[in-house]
């Protein structure tokens, strides 16, 4: 995710205007789409295995 995060600020205008604006939140709506994805991932992958009190 750092990567993709960093690429996103490479590509992202110093200042937004009417005219990035767009782009800007079209960037930050497919972020936040790949986060979530990935959030969801790590849950699935953890909450297979049960949660046990140590012995």
């Amino acid at each position: 995710m750092r990567m993709l995060f960093g690429r996103a600020c490479d590509l992202l205008p110093p200042k937004l205007d009417d005219k990035t604006r767009t782009l800007a939140q079209a960037l930050y709506c497919e972020l936040g789409m790949e986060a979530m994805k990935q959030n969801a991932e790590w849950v699935s992958i953890y909450r297979q295995r049960p949660i046990r009190p140590p012995h």
